[in-house]
């Protein structure tokens, strides 16, 4: 997450971004969580979610506060958290998560369910395409860099595109489509043989 990258989607395009925290950003995920420690328990809005599916039950806590960070991130207006607890319903085994992200939309400008629905899908994106790409495709170990890496992921998001409606079409016409996906999928995915 660049301040450039930031400014372009936000002044250029008059969009928003909702961003996870990670690692890769220790500083602003500190700020972050020393927001949601200071702020009042009242001035937290929050959403819960249950669901159950995938052999689980899952409940999702979203908390959403005003955040002003310290750092070059001028344009950073929310934080929000997302508690996660699973429990398993074959084996009762409980596992909690706690998520942190940034957002340039003001913090009332969206409710807290409304959060949480737009960080489900942002999962939602991440499972059905970067997932299987990476999965059936390996693209996250590819190292093509600048025009040639976008290219290929252009192919690879075309590929995935044919094999789902694939599965829409009469099984003689899906075979044939599933085929020429396989072997698009081969094609993408096998390195090039340097001379």
């Amino acid at each position: 997450m660049h301040e450039e990258t930031i400014a372009q989607v936000v002044e250029d395009k008059h969009g928003h971004l909702l961003v996870g925290l990670k690692g890769n950003r220790e500083a602003l995920l500190a700020e972050v969580v020393k927001a949601f420690d200071a702020v009042a328990p009242a001035c937290i809005r929050r959403d819960r979610d249950v669901d159950a599916g995938h052999g689980r039950i899952e409940t999702r806590v979203a908390e959403v506060i005003p955040f002003r960070t310290s750092s070059k991130y001028t344009r950073l207006h929310t934080a929000v958290r997302i508690g996660r607890t699973r429990v398993s319903k074959k084996t009762g085994k409980t596992t909690q998560e706690t998520s942190y992200y940034v957002a340039t939309f003001a913090a009332g400008q969206f409710t807290a369910t409304e959060v949480q629905a737009l960080v489900r899908g942002h999962w939602a994106v991440e499972n059905r395409l970067h997932h299987v790409k990476d999965r059936t495709m390996q693209e996250d170990r590819c190292q093509a860099r600048a025009n040639v890496g976008s290219n290929l992921a252009l192919l690879r998001s075309i590929t995935l595109q044919i094999k789902n409606r694939a599965k829409s079409h009469t099984p003689r016409i899906a075979g044939k489509l599933k085929g020429n996906a396989d072997a698009a999928i081969r094609l993408v995915t096998t390195p090039l043989d340097r001379p």
